[in-house]
């Protein structure tokens, strides 16, 4: 039965960096390189595992899924009256991880976010994720 996988890879800023270490450990990149196909998110992804040795010709990036905008919603100012945004904001989906980029989130005495909105009374942000254990960055 053949193999088919989709790493997720967080490959980082550089080939190597402590980031890519998690998603390229021997045994993950020989599973990956032994795989029929390797579905990955996107282009970068591909062409990052591509410099790990996993054969080109198996990477097929697919997308990460992204739901179309709902009919009549199709202007930028229809959407922020229709979720009552202001005409600055920010939104963040995902696990809210250091490693991910997360770093404007918590804890209160570090946090980036807060001299947004002392900068910008009309700046709000729409937060989204698992938070995990905070404050503890990943030791690799």
């Amino acid at each position: 039965m053949p193999f088919v996988a989709t790493p997720f890879a967080h490959l980082g800023a550089e080939h190597g960096d402590k980031v890519a270490r998690n998603s390229t450990m021997p045994h993950q990149l020989a599973a990956l390189r032994g795989a029929a196909a390797v579905l990955t998110l996107t282009n970068v992804e591909a062409e990052g595992l591509a410099g790990y040795g996993v054969p080109p010709s198996r990477l097929h990036p697919i997308g990460g899924g992204l739901d179309p905008l709902p009919t009549g919603l199709d202007e930028e100012t229809a959407v922020r009256e229709r979720f009552g945004l202001p005409a600055r904001y920010a939104i963040f989906i995902g696990r809210a991880s250091y490693d991910k980029g997360a770093r404007f989130m918590p804890p209160k005495h570090s946090c980036r976010l807060a001299r947004l909105w002392c900068w910008s009374a009309s700046f709000r942000p729409s937060l989204s994720g698992f938070m995990g254990n905070w404050g503890r960055p990943n030791k690799h």
